[in-house]
């Protein structure tokens, strides 16, 4: 087991198409499982001293998957090493806060979203290791859940229960894939940019005082209470809350239109992509998106 200042437990992605299974948390290693053969087919050890937060399989290959771990690292792991020692294909420190979620950007294989708890959100390409493609400063005060669509370039992130514990906020934005932008070092070196989220609520929280937070943290930020993911093909998210409470907000997509889970206060977007066409409707949203509705 890893000694660290909190623990995770156990931390698992599940990858439907390839029937893979990928487990870590509290431990050294992580175990890659073949549903099909009901075996662990692959054992690596991290090499880290902290606990795995995350994990997000290659949607494409086998090969690959990328973890992150609670002192910020993120690292490129690739099953065909011959060795434990050369498994670890890159080893990304642009964070320095323990890592709420590592995703792919979508239709990609060698783009990823990371964000940790201070806020910060980078998009990596693993082609380059200069640095990040484009940085997000979101939620400073602390971040406490994030994810990215798998078939939308759009994230969500949620903020913690830290000064303002009665309350939690969580906002969707949209990015530009890193295809599209300079390489790290090729722009102008100002990569931190404010987001503009096109929805944004907020919602209670539900509980009666604020939790105790690690020292080992950012001040005015707590963990664990709050987890947030992305319908994998319509436009949904899913927000649990420390109260036990599980939000389902977005677009209820329907043969005539799209209409609204909420009705109060919306105004709509055209969707633009070659699968259908129709009206979605956001709270408080007014930018486009490009989400191909899969039927």
């Amino acid at each position: 087991m890893t000694q660290a200042t909190r623990s995770v437990g156990l931390v698992s992605e599940w990858n439907q198409p390839l029937t893979r299974l990928l487990c870590g948390g509290d431990s050294e290693r992580i175990y890659d499982w073949d549903a099909m053969s009901e075996r662990c087919i692959t054992v690596l050890q991290t090499e880290e001293n902290f606990p795995v937060t995350s994990i997000a399989s290659n949607p494409y290959s086998r090969r690959t998957f990328i973890a992150g771990f609670g002192s910020g690292a993120i690292k490129v792991f690739d099953t065909r090493a011959g060795s434990l020692q050369t498994a670890c294909a890159q080893n990304r420190r642009e964070h320095r806060a323990y890592i709420t979620n590592v995703r792919y950007q979508p239709g990609a294989d060698r783009q990823i979203l990371s964000a940790s708890v201070d806020g910060l959100v980078h998009l990596l390409d693993l082609r380059y290791t200069a640095g990040a493609v484009q940085t997000w400063e979101v939620y400073p005060q602390g971040l406490g859940a994030f994810d990215v669509h798998p078939n939308s370039n759009v994230f969500l992130a949620s903020s913690s229960l830290g000064r303002s514990w009665r309350n939690q906020a969580v906002s969707l934005y949209t990015f530009t894939p890193a295809q599209q932008q300079p390489r790290p070092g090729q722009g102008d070196g100002s990569y931190l940019q404010p987001p503009i989220p096109i929805l944004s609520t907020n919602f209670p929280s539900g509980i009666t005082a604020p939790s105790r937070t690690s020292s080992s943290l950012p001040p005015n930020v707590s963990l664990g209470q709050s987890v947030a993911t992305f319908h994998p093909a319509e436009m949904f998210y899913a927000l649990g809350t420390p109260d036990g409470t599980m939000r389902l907000q977005g677009c209820q997509f329907t043969k005539s239109k799209i209409s609204a889970v909420h009705s109060d206060s919306i105004s709509s977007t055209t969707l633009s992509n070659g699968h259908s066409s129709g009206t979605a409707y956001f709270e408080r949203g007014n930018s486009q998106i490009d989400f191909p509705t899969i039927r």
